[in-house]
């Protein structure tokens, strides 16, 4: 799962490599930040959805686990999910904005750094022919999920910072 944390700045790069080579576009730091959240928030979601979904459809024993983990990351992140829609609409006013690219193909350069990610457990897990060490992985990582290891903005602290942000903001108005 290094590919969480390497995956970290592809929508950055998906855009700026899906914009036309020649542009060279400067991003702000402020501007980068925001895309990398755009993507954390997206890519951790969609992350720990697939792998509880997975570690559920393969293991019937394994639906309390992963209930109780899903639960314990929903209560830890939920806000920064709610967030996620706004981030989306300011990443595709960057896009067409910096890049001239359009709503959609936006959104296909962000959901491809996605799916790179949150894919990955999965093909990874119908690689191992060993049932235990299936269950052994997925409680491994309803652990992880439980104890706030594949937490939005976990491995980015800027991101983190830039989303507590916006929540203060938004409880001030």
């Amino acid at each position: 799962m290094k590919t969480i944390t390497a995956c970290g700045a592809g929508v950055v790069l998906c855009l700026a490599h899906v914009a036309a080579p020649a542009q060279d576009v400067q991003l702000t730091q402020e501007q980068q930040i925001l895309m990398r959240a755009a993507q954390n928030v997206t890519t951790r979601t969609e992350t720990v959805t697939q792998i509880l979904n997975y570690c559920t459809r393969r293991d019937s024993g394994f639906a309390q686990s992963g209930l109780d983990s899903l639960r314990a990351w929903r209560a830890r992140n939920q806000a920064y999910v709610d967030l996620g829609p706004a981030l989306r609409e300011e990443v595709y006013a960057l896009g067409a904005r910096q890049f001239g690219m359009s709503r959609q193909e936006t959104e296909e350069a962000l959901m491809s750094a996605v799916q790179e990610v949150a894919g990955t457990f999965a093909e990874e897990m119908e690689k191992v022919d060993d049932a235990a060490r299936r269950r052994h992985a997925c409680e491994t990582y309803a652990t992880k999920i439980r104890d706030g290891e594949l937490d939005i903005g976990f491995e980015r602290p800027e991101v983190k910072a830039m989303l507590d942000a916006r929540l203060e903001q938004a409880r001030k108005r």
